[in-house]
Parts: C-alpha cells; structure tokens; sequence
C-alpha cells in the first residue's frame, strides 16, 4: 500500500476526517468531492469490513445519450452529466464516456470537432475581413 494511503487510513482510524482528506488531496491531485467521498468509503470499509457499492453501469438509453452528445462535440457536457448521475470523479466518468462512445465507434478526439471548425472558420473569416 502507498505511503499516503497508509497515511489516510490512520488518520480515518483516528477519527481525523480533514487531515484523512487533505492528505487525499495532496497525493492524488483530486478535487474536494472525490476526497472526501474517497474518505468516506474507507471509513465505510473499515468500519464494516464491507466495501462501498460500486456505481452501476449506464442503462442504455443513458449510453446512447451520452454518445450522442459526444458525436455533437459536446463531450464535456456528456462527462458531466455522467458524473452527476454516478456520483464519480472526472478522471472516471471522462473515462467511462471515452469508453462508451469507443464502444459505439466514435473516433478518439471527437468532440473537439466544433472548436476546430470554429477556429478555422475564424480564420478563414479574418482572411476575408483583412484582404
């Protein structure tokens, strides 16, 4: 086990919640929310000995949502919504809707589309304003 999650799980065993949390913080780099749900479990499991419930997979009309927006380049509204309705960090839910819309043969980078094309079409619109 790493030496910050010995740390974490000493300080959940002495009752040290914010210590336990800012340590979280500071080794993984993860915002308040997943720290503090990251502490939670673990003092779920060390108090009964059971781990947490995983999150459940997407239905499949939530995946098929989900890759839409993708396609529509509207990714980060997708890894959003999927973290709303998990209840997962944004590490894991960019994760599972990279792995969704793969899944359904969306290619890599989609969803930058839209920026691309705006910033092409900006470009090509200033060539024209300054000829």
């Amino acid at each position: 086990m790493d030496d910050w999650r010995q740390e974490v799980a000493a300080h959940v065993r002495n009752g040290e919640k914010i210590a336990a949390i800012k340590v979280y913080r500071d080794a993984t780099g993860e915002g308040l929310k997943e720290a503090k749900d990251f502490v939670e479990a673990l003092e779920q499991t060390l108090a009964t000995g059971e781990l947490p419930p995983a999150a459940a997979p997407p239905s499949s009309s939530e995946a098929t949502h989900l890759v839409e927006l993708v396609r529509s380049g509207r990714k980060i509204e997708a890894v959003k919504l999927y973290r709303e309705q998990h209840g997962v960090g944004l590490k894991e839910a960019k994760d599972a809707v990279e792995a969704l819309a793969g899944e359904a043969g969306v290619p890599p980078g989609k969803g930058c589309a839209a920026v691309l094309a705006a910033a092409v079409l900006l470009g090509a619109l200033g060539r024209l304003l300054w000829a």
